[in-house]
C-alpha cells in the first residue's frame, strides 16, 4: 500500500488473500471507474460508472478508503454467492484498487 499525493493505492499483494478466493468467478473487472458508497452504518459498496452498473460488495476493501463518495479505480472479480445467501450487491473480490 503507498500514498502518493495523498492519494491511496493498493495492489493484490496489500490486499491479501480472503474466503470468497475459492468460488468460481462471474466475470472481472479491469481499471472500472466508480465511487465507493455507504450501504449501512458498517458497509461499504463500490457504485460503477455507467447504465446499468450493479452495486459491487467488495470484501477486502482497505480501511483507507471507506469514505462515501471517494472516487477510485478498481480491478477485481464478481463473485458466486451461495443460494442460502443474501447479499445487498455482488460479491466483489478487489485485486487493484486507487483512488483518483
Amino acid at each position: 500500500m503507498k500514498n502518493s499525493a495523498d492519494k491511496f493505492t493498493a495492489s493484490v499483494s496489500d490486499l491479501g488473500r480472503h474466503p470468497l478466493d475459492s468460488r468460481p468467478t462471474v466475470s472481472s473487472l479491469e481499471n472500472a471507474e466508480g465511487a465507493i458508497t455507504l450501504i449501512d452504518g458498517n458497509n461499504f459498496g463500490i457504485r460503477q460508472k455507467g447504465d446499468g452498473a450493479v452495486l459491487l460488495l467488495p470484501v477486502n476493501l482497505p480501511a483507507q478508503l471507506r469514505k462515501a463518495g471517494t472516487r477510485v479505480i478498481f480491478s477485481g472479480s464478481i463473485k458466486q454467492p451461495n443460494p442460502e445467501e443474501m447479499w445487498a450487491g455482488q460479491p466483489f473480490l478487489l485485486t487493484d484498487i486507487k483512488e483518483v
